[in-house]
């Protein structure tokens, strides 16, 4: 992994990038034979940041990691790698599986290190970022990107889908840039859907504001999603055609659970 043209060392010390370059380059540019694989890649890089950050080592063990990760997430992940990479799926089994290295003390990625969630929410929050999109491609790549990383991370860790409001991905597909919005629906739709099942009997208004997704939410991004699609959008009818798939696949099921007769 080429470091050479990158822009972060000044925003952080020798140390912090020279252990960023070392444990990326040998768990995702030299691995071992056996180990070139998402799996095996993942837990040589946790195996990196094992050696570097050894939970039982140091009472400061969530201070002196978040740096590390920070650099990991904000100026390579946002900034370098794209969503379709397939580097980025080693990225998401490693922090996913970061949590559960002590049984004792289970790490939890928004608990334990809080400046993921703030990062995004800062990004997100920022919507005067997505005025200038069709100008800037660096700009619209980073927000694209962010959101593959997050909706995979969500996806995977399939239980902190509540902490994110989805205001600007309804922002997204009004202005009718439905790239960040599709992501959404290709890597955590089914959870996303499993999540509207459980609020449809919660009252509208109570919803609003929550950061949770109501069924008159989801239903508004199909509609979006199909009027995009006829503007030859191919995003967006790749995420229209999995949005009915899911619901088609979630009746069945319940159906099959007895939920009620076809």
């Amino acid at each position: 992994m080429d470091f050479a043209e990158m822009d972060f060392a000044e925003q952080h010390t020798p140390l912090d990038v020279e252990k960023v370059e070392k444990a990326l380059s040998r768990a995702l540019d030299h691995p071992p034979l056996l180990l070139k694989t998402t799996y095996g890649c993942g837990e040589s890089l946790i195996r990196e940041i094992t050696i570097l950050f050894p939970r039982d080592s140091s009472p400061n063990y969530s201070t002196n990691i978040e740096p590390f990760l920070h650099t990991l997430w904000k100026f390579i992940l946002v900034r370098v790698l794209h969503g379709t990479d397939h580097h980025v799926n080693v990225l998401v089994y490693t922090l996913v599986s970061l949590r559960s290295r002590d049984t004792k003390c289970p790490f939890r990625m928004w608990r334990d290190l809080p400046f993921f969630c703030d990062y995004v929410s800062e990004v997100w929050a920022d919507l005067t970022r997505l005025d200038g999109f069709k100008h800037d491609a660096g700009a619209l790549r980073s927000w694209r990107n962010l959101n593959f990383f997050v909706a995979q991370l969500v996806g995977s860790y399939f239980d902190e889908v509540e902490r994110f409001g989805h205001g600007p991905l309804y922002d997204d597909l009004a202005r009718g840039e439905p790239g960040a919005a599709a992501v959404w629906i290709q890597h955590a739709g089914k959870l996303i859907y499993m999540k509207v099942e459980k609020n449809e009997a919660v009252d509208e208004d109570a919803l609003r504001g929550t950061g949770l997704v109501s069924k008159a939410r989801w239903d508004w991004w199909k509609v979006r999603f199909g009027e995009l699609s006829t503007c030859s959008d191919d995003e967006a009818a790749r995420a229209l055609l999995l949005m009915e798939g899911i619901e088609k696949e979630e009746l069945t099921s319940r159906s099959s659970r007895g939920g009620f007769p076809l």
